[in-house]
């Protein structure tokens, strides 16, 4: 699956940006904001703990499935 940003990822990736507790995730809220314009609800990622103040999205570890 291929998916792309939309119009509205500025202001999403903004509106994540201020709920996150440290600057250094700005390429994680960026991602996360891809996801969430294209209704994307679930991520497997080894890094669960940089994902979880998100959550709408559910995380799953692919080395623990």
């Amino acid at each position: 699956m291929i998916i792309y940003q939309h119009e509205t990822q500025l202001q999403t990736f903004l509106n994540l940006l201020s709920s996150v507790t440290t600057r250094k995730k700005v390429f994680d809220v960026a991602l996360v904001a891809t996801l969430k314009d294209n209704n994307i609800k679930g991520i497997y990622t080894v890094n669960v703990a940089d994902f979880k103040e998100f959550e709408f999205l559910e995380i799953r570890n692919p080395l623990n499935i």
